[in-house]
Order: structure tokens, then C-alpha cells, then sequence
């Protein structure tokens, strides 16, 4: 059974200000030319000069359905029965990793304007993957996070807005000194210990470049630790050759990276898009997932203002 994501895509960015009778239900034109325009600010400053560089991972359906495309269709991780904004969020951590470990080419990529701004325009819709970049300003450094969006989005007439604008979650700190990071792999297969690898192997990278590659087993109670300097880089975890008996997610706590391998049931059938009720508080979080994004859908008539 093809492994699919089923959702509608609710019209309003904030979850609780959305009524569940608000949703698309038009067919999604698949092949209709689309935009995807991304501006970047932090504390009411715009950030000019930035890389951008965005994947498509996700093929999208007329009946809304998704399913991982190109390259990503081959990595162990799954897109369906995906019920919060977390799980998203772990979901573009993990394959923005194997993006950047495996140097896959990005569909799209853009240098921000004066006004933080990037577009992409005449792409296929889909679901997009917009990695990380950070800014380094003396001991500053502002980090926009990866994140997920989804080309088109509905609109309020029952239609589909095939240009998309959104901005990323963003962060700031000081740097100083050392940091220590942490990865532990965690089991998430009911005890099913038979089933376990004896050992897996991780790579560590550092912007997108191998630093370390490390076995976790038993023996380092599936954990590593290491220490570098705190300068804004940004780190990546890969595990490699995945049993086929587990996907994989990645999640971020702070310094500490978690690997999570579980174990796979038996794939649920696709809810049918007729059930607005129970899912678009679900399709909200995807679109807010990992870049708390926020859809300006008069961004032109702001930047005028």
C-alpha cells in the first residue's frame, strides 16, 4: 500500500480561530504553476544576503493526498497518520539531515532581498522543506529553524491558493565559549528486542559537513557526547541503513539529539478527505510545524505600506 499523508488544508493560520467547516474541498490542480515566497525577520530587523535553499519531498494528489518524492521517497520515514505539530517538526529535522548528508540538489534556491524576501516561483505543488540558516552578527547569532509548508493552501472561497507566503520560526543568542552536545538513540517497538540491530551508525555533521561517524550499541548505552565551540553552527544527525522493520525521526531537545527508531504496524488507511472534523486541527499544525509558519496573504500591500 502506497504510504500517504491525507489532509485538508485549512484556510486560517491560527488553529483556534479556525472552524472545521472553513476547509478546501476542491480538487488540487497538480500541475497548476505555483509560488512560494519566504521572508525572513527577527525583533523587527530584515535579514538580507541569506542562502535559502528549499526541497520539494512531497508529491501532492488532487484528493489531497501526499507522498514522498525524488530522493526523500527512499529514507525510512514516514509521512502518514502524522497527528501533531511535533511529529511534523521531527519529520523536517530528520529530512533536512539526509538533505544535507546526502547533498541532495535543492529544487529551489534564492538570496533574501532587502527586505528578508525570497521567491520561488513556478514550481509544482507539493509539500516544501526549507533547511536552516543562521546569521552571525560579532557574538550574535539569529537562527531561522527548518520547516515544513505545503504549496497551495486553501483559501476562503473553498478554492486553493497556489502562491504561498510564509516566515520561518526564528531565535537569537550570544555565542561564548564551548558547548557540549549529546545524541541517544531510543526503541520504540514495544520490547521487541529481536528485532534490534545490534548496533546502528550515526553520522554527525557539522553546515553540512561530516564530522564525526559513530556507533551506538548497548555498550555506550546507544549515546555519544562531544564538544566544539559555540559559534552558531548548526548541527545534523543521520542514522544510516535503517533496519526495515523501523523508520526513523530525529528530535532536537536543546543540546541534545534524540534518534528514534519505531517499529511498523500495519500502514492505516488514508482517511478520506471528507473528514474535515477530525482532521484539520492536524492540517494547521503541519503548516505550523518546525517554522511556526505565518501565512501573509498581503504581504505586497504591508511591505507598500
Amino acid at each position: 500500500m502506497k504510504r500517504t499523508l491525507s489532509i485538508l488544508l485549512c484556510v486560517l493560520i491560527f488553529a483556534a480561530a479556525v472552524s472545521p467547516s472553513v476547509c478546501a474541498i476542491t480538487p488540487i490542480d497538480t500541475q497548476r504553476p505555483s509560488s512560494l515566497t519566504l521572508q525572513y525577520t527577527h525583533g523587527g530587523k530584515y535579514f538580507e544576503g541569506l542562502n535559502i535553499r528549499t526541497y520539494r519531498i512531497a508529491e501532492v494528489f488532487a484528493d489531497g493526498t501526499y507522498a514522498l518524492t525524488g530522493d526523500f521517497a527512499s529514507y525510512p520515514v514516514k509521512i502518514y497518520d502524522v497527528t501533531s505539530q511535533s511529529e511534523w517538526r521531527n519529520i523536517a529535522t530528520t529530512l533536512a539531515a539526509y538533505a544535507e548528508a546526502d547533498d541532495i540538489e535543492p529544487t529551489c534556491t534564492g538570496v533574501t532581498d532587502e527586505w528578508g524576501m525570497v521567491s520561488f516561483t513556478d514550481i509544482l505543488p507539493g509539500m516544501y522543506l526549507t533547511v536552516s540558516v543562521t546569521s552571525v552578527d560579532g557574538a550574535t547569532v539569529t537562527i531561522f529553524e527548518t520547516f515544513l509548508t505545503v504549496v497551495p493552501h486553501p483559501s476562503e472561497d473553498g478554492d486553493h491558493d497556489y502562491d504561498v507566503t510564509a516566515i520561518p520560526k526564528s531565535d537569537s543568542y550570544t555565542t561564548g565559549g564551548d558547548i557540549e552536545y549529546k545524541v541517544i538513540k531510543l526503541w520504540k517497538d514495544e520490547g521487541g528486542t529481536d528485532k534490534r540491530p545490534a548496533n546502528v551508525t550515526v553520522d554527525i555533521l557539522e553546515d553540512g559537513e561530516l564530522k564525526f561517524t559513530q556507533v551506538l550499541s548497548p555498550e555506550n548505552n546507544w549515546s555519544y557526547s562531544w564538544k566544539t565551540a559555540d559559534d552558531g553552527s548548526v548541527w545534523y544527525i543521520v542514522e544510516r541503513e535503517v533496519s526495515e522493520d523501523y523508520t526513523v525521526t530525529v528530535t532536537r531537545e536543546g543540546n541534545t539529539f534524540i534518534i528514534v527508531n519505531k517499529i511498523i504496524q500495519e500502514i492505516p488507511e488514508a482517511p478520506q478527505t471528507g473528514d474535515t472534523m477530525a482532521l484539520w486541527p492536524y492540517a494547521v499544525a503541519m503548516c505550523l510545524s518546525g517554522g511556526g509558519l505565518i501565512i501573509l496573504a498581503t504581504w505586497r500591500k504591508r511591505a507598500e505600506e
